[in-house]
């Protein structure tokens, strides 16, 4: 393969991608804080140190790269929208400006869509997947309690976005109870 793969997020999941790749000469520059897993099996390459939600640090990845992807959603896709649509400005080696097309996979619309658990899960079942029942709830005691009602307990509240790994999950055993789980 002769194109880069820039990758944004350079955590375990960015670590087995690059073992994986690695063999087979295929090339990513990573994203992430300085000696990220990602980075440390992947150290042929030059990578850029910075946050994966940083606008600017994800603009110089994409002009370093010819397709972007992800380790993890909690990245910024209003800027890979943008990159999606327009491409990302490049100065070539004659000094001219230009336009370079980078090709953004999985799409800005689908990590969007997984960013919000909710959201991910009325997409699942206008598709026809079926999931357990769930209710968009405010964060009140009064929500709370008519969730425990319709559904009994207990029950888990989840956050819908920044939650992984057990993370923003809480049991409630009792309308005043929310334990972290």
């Amino acid at each position: 393969m002769d194109r880069t793969i820039g990758l944004l997020g350079g955590g375990q999941l960015g670590q087995m991608l690059c073992e994986a790749a690695n063999p087979l000469g295929i090339k990513f520059v990573i994203l992430d804080a300085e000696n990220s897993p990602a980075k440390q099996v992947n150290a042929k390459n030059s990578h850029i140190d910075g946050s994966f939600t940083d606008e600017d640090k994800i603009l110089e990845l994409a002009r370093e790269v010819d397709i972007l992807t992800v380790e993890i959603e909690h990245v910024n896709t209003y800027i890979l929208e943008k990159i999606a649509m327009e491409g990302v400005e490049v100065v070539g080696q004659d000094g001219k400006r230009r336009t370079k097309k980078v090709e953004v996979q999985p799409s800005w619309r689908t990590i969007r869509t997984i960013q919000d658990k909710f959201l991910q899960k009325k997409h699942f079942i206008s598709n026809g997947v079926s999931t357990v029942p769930s209710k968009d709830v405010e964060s009140n005691s009064d929500a709370l309690h008519a969730i425990g009602q319709e559904y009994g307990y207990p029950f888990m509240l989840k956050a819908k976005k920044d939650a992984y790994d057990g993370r923003g999950q809480y049991r409630s055993t009792n309308w005043a109870i929310a334990e972290s789980y």
